[in-house]
């Protein structure tokens, strides 16, 4: 395939899975008006991992940005064991203002639910619906840590505290883990970062629902954690939030932009 077909593709919206995650990332870019969107990563991945989710909603006329955390994707060379939870939501609050982006739907995938509570817990007021992607939806001083049992918690304080990296999963666990297998497994291995143990134990700093605004919690379906399924449960019991299944894995985004962008639509408009 010649670079310009290549561009051809993607400007449509074609490009899905491996090849759209091998696509060039333009912060902030767009082909019309339409609804704002923040794409935040899960645990060791990066802004790549919603590369083709991020084609379609430009293809769409959307504006939608998917930025990396402070030491993984294409930030990794800045990794440390002393970054914290903290750092990642300000680098996501200044991502939003240096992009100048408001009226913001910010999607947080998995680990990320803990940046999107932290910045709403601080006051963030450029987000105006937040949606948790098959997600951790902590509240005020809980942290990614309290969802786990006690002797895996007791391990990542323990390497909290000593500064030290938590290591990507193994990729024989991907498929049933994420839903990643062949080329797209392939693809994600070199990418995938270690992170840093701090923020898995950082607490969530002030109250993520205390200001009224939409929330939705999407679930994806395919995903046999039994942990998204209570969280599932929890957020249906709830008035403050709405629940929608996708037809996917936990990495739909990665596997499926045209699904995962048009459910994002579905539930923002």
């Amino acid at each position: 395939m010649t670079p310009m077909n290549r561009r051809t593709l993607f400007k449509a919206g074609i490009v899905t899975g491996a090849a759209a995650l091998a696509a060039p990332h333009l912060a902030g870019a767009q082909t019309g008006s339409g609804l704002t969107f923040c794409l935040v990563h899960g645990a060791w991945h990066g802004g790549w991992a919603w590369e083709p989710t991020v084609q379609v909603l430009r293809a769409q006329g959307h504006r939608a940005t998917a930025p990396s955390l402070p030491g993984m994707g294409d930030r990794r060379a800045d990794a440390s064991g002393e970054i914290t939870l903290a750092d990642h939501t300000q680098a996501i609050a200044d991502h939003l203002f240096m992009q100048d982006l408001t009226d913001v739907i910010l999607v947080a995938h998995s680990y990320a639910g803990c940046v999107l509570s932290d910045l709403l817990g601080q006051g963030e007021d450029r987000i105006a619906h937040a949606v948790y992607f098959d997600a951790l939806v902590p509240g005020d001083g809980q942290s990614l840590s309290t969802f786990v049992p006690e002797e895996v918690r007791k391990g990542m304080q323990g390497a909290a505290a000593a500064g030290k990296l938590h290591p990507v999963r193994p990729k024989e666990t991907w498929e049933g883990l994420w839903g990643l297998m062949g080329t797209l497994a392939d693809f994600a291995e070199p990418r995938m970062s270690s992170q840093s143990a701090k923020t898995f134990v950082d607490p969530v700093r002030g109250d993520p629902f205390g200001r009224q605004m939409p929330r939705t919690f999407i679930k994806a379906a395919h995903n046999p954690n039994p942990l998204f399924k209570k969280i599932r449960e929890d957020m249906a019991a709830r008035d403050d939030f709405t629940v929608v299944d996708i037809n996917g894995h936990h990495d739909v985004m990665a596997i499926d932009g045209q699904l995962t962008a048009d459910t994002l639509v579905s539930v923002a408009g």
